[in-house]
């Protein structure tokens, strides 16, 4: 109810085609929300925020969060609260 932005890390050694699905499967039932969603990619040497268009805004959930954390890793979820 209260975040303002969820930001997920992906580094790219990690990061293939069946885990981006997997990704957008999880976040599809919960677009056209309020909350910005921004991905952080990791690389090597660089650390780059993705911040994802108004279509990919969510409705964050405890669901939500929780899948995302099971698939990518706990450290890798950050919800960022008003």
């Amino acid at each position: 109810k209260y975040s303002k932005r969820i930001e997920v890390t992906l580094e790219s050694i990690n990061s293939n085609e069946k885990l981006l699905k997997n990704i957008v499967d999880i976040l599809e039932p919960h677009r056209n929300g309020s909350c910005q969603l921004t991905i952080k990619c990791i690389t090597k040497n660089h650390s780059v925020p993705l911040i994802l268009d108004k279509k990919w805004q969510i409705d964050p959930s405890a669901s939500l969060i929780n899948n995302l954390k099971n698939l990518l890793g706990k450290e890798n979820i950050k919800v960022k609260y008003q």
